[in-house]
């Protein structure tokens, strides 16, 4: 048992390990060192100041960016790719369990590891072009887990003489593949949405329980790090410490209780009692509370929550309107596409793409669910509330005070466009006051314009009957009087749009 022991010691302790780690923060200063020269050449000669350089453009095209999917022309070789990123990642956790009952590293293991460890540099420096060289790659964990793969991987047995790694979290490299390959429309067995919810929570289970495997394992080879060491006091249940007393108050209330330890005196059992009931009540009603937070949130109850800080940065785009309250999202959709156009997001002087706020008056349909959720819109960048946009608490909901632009779009197939137009142009002007008012209060000085960019109405000028009636041959004075009339309504709405003081786009 001895010689096990001392075996066990000779090849894991925490010099060494933390020797892998070293090695990896080591990666990280150097990658982030050439990161800055690279990004700023990347944005000055491949992207270009309006983002239409051609190596970026075919860049975009064929591995996507941190925003934006690439082309489905190539998703073929994403999903070679990211089915190989799988594999290794599972193969490499497969070797790290059998190095933990062999305590050595076989050379199968040592020369495949070899190889595996330069694939996964590779897949860092796949997403570092997906990233355009930017610095902020490395506070990615996926990225921490690729370089600390590499680092433990390659150096193993030449210049670090242990077999115990950190390659175990190569496990969450296997599960974020398979959340790509499901972006990616991958689904060879035809599976349907349960089953495929089914695997992604098996799998995402399976990925916590070995990384904490994974590292109590560790610490538990590795042992007490020096000057951490516990210290006991005899008593009657045995050596009791604050840690291992925290300890079992944590197993008790969280109803597990291993049993390893247990309190003998009548004050202690008691106290242990009341922490069981208030441990059921806590987290019985601490769950509620997040279930119903979530369930306000899905309803569109929350709120929009400034995420930027300096000036240029935190204005946001707000979108009212009765196109929101329609089954149809074509319209919305390419606005939002042309809104995250990456030659807009540098006029505004951001590399990130604008936060974007829709508000609409009755439930959010499905199909408007699943256009804000799209990988390939910003779904990040998107909040999607419920709220009447006359009404000052829901406006405060959306921040409309310290927003960049507000668009209020019509119901394209409402069966009175005239009507649309009218209530589009009015709530636009409410709402252009609203800012005004709070620009002002919150500068503390006048102005005309308070400070709010711009608020934009989209009408479609009247109906389109008239001109079907103009076909028949008593059909003709109606269909003239229908042009008459489109003529004195558009003279109407411009007369409105003098009034309200927005910008109208028809």
């Amino acid at each position: 048992m001895a010689g096990a022991e001392q075996d066990i010691a000779d090849g894991a302790d925490w010099h060494l390990t933390l020797s892998q780690a070293i090695a990896c923060l080591c990666c990280e200063f150097v990658i982030l060192l050439c990161s800055i020269p690279l990004h700023w050449a990347y944005e000055r000669y491949a992207k270009t100041q309006d983002g239409t350089g051609r190596v970026h453009l075919l860049k975009k095209k064929v591995i996507g960016d941190r925003f934006q999917a690439a082309h489905r022309r190539y998703w073929k070789y994403l999903r070679a790719w990211e089915l190989c990123n799988f594999a290794l990642s599972a193969l490499t956790l497969h070797f790290w369990i059998s190095k933990t009952y062999a305590q050595a590293i076989p050379d199968t293991i040592y020369r495949t590891e070899k190889l595996t460890s330069l694939f996964f540099l590779l897949s860092f420096m796949f997403d570092f072009l997906r990233w355009e060289f930017s610095p902020k790659i490395l506070t990615r964990f996926q990225s921490f887990v690729d370089l600390l793969s590499f680092s433990s991987l390659f150096l193993q047995r030449d210049h670090i003489d242990s077999w115990l790694s950190f390659s175990f979290l190569r496990v969450y490299s296997a599960y974020r593949s398979y959340l790509v390959l499901e972006a990616l429309d991958f689904n060879p067995l035809g599976f349907n949405d349960i089953k495929r919810q089914l695997i992604k929570t098996l799998l995402k289970f399976i990925t916590m329980v070995v990384i904490m495997t994974g590292f109590l394992f560790t610490v538990e080879i590795l042992g007490d790090v020096d000057g951490l060491t516990d210290k006991y006091i005899e008593a009657d249940m045995g050596r009791v410490s604050f840690f291992s007393m925290f300890y079992m108050v944590m197993i008790t209330i969280s109803t597990v209780g291993y049993g390893d330890l247990s309190p003998v005196t009548v004050p202690g059992r008691f106290i242990i009692c009341i922490s069981i009931i208030y441990g059921v009540v806590f987290f019985t009603h601490e769950t509620q509370q997040i279930l119903d937070l979530q369930s306000h949130e899905y309803d569109g109850r929350g709120r929009y929550i400034l995420r930027r800080k300096n000036s240029v940065q935190k204005d946001h785009v707000v979108i009212f309107g009765g196109m929101l309250d329609t089954e149809s999202t074509a319209e919305l959709e390419t606005f939002l596409e042309e809104l995250f156009n990456v030659r807009h997001t540098l006029r505004r002087g951001v590399e990130q793409a604008p936060d974007v706020v829709i508000m609409s008056q009755s439930a959010a349909s499905p199909t408007l669910r699943e256009l804000v959720t799209s990988s390939a819109l910003h779904a990040d960048n998107i909040t999607l509330l419920q709220g009447n946009p006359f009404a000052e608490e829901d406006l405060d909901r959306c921040q409309v005070a310290k927003c960049g632009m507000l668009f209020v779009f019509p119901n394209l197939y409402s069966s009175d466009p005239d009507a649309e137009d009218e209530h589009g142009i009015l709530l636009a002007s409410a709402l252009l006051k609203v800012v005004r008012m709070a620009r002002m209060s919150e500068d503390g000085e006048g102005g005309e314009d308070g400070g709010v960019a711009r608020v934009v109405a989209v009408v479609r000028m009247g109906g389109e009957d008239g001109g079907e009636d103009g076909e028949d041959g008593e059909g003709g004075e109606d269909g003239k009087g229908g042009e008459v009339v489109r003529v004195v309504r558009m003279v109407m709405v411009v007369a409105m749009v003098a009034a309200a003081d927005v910008d109208v786009v028809l």
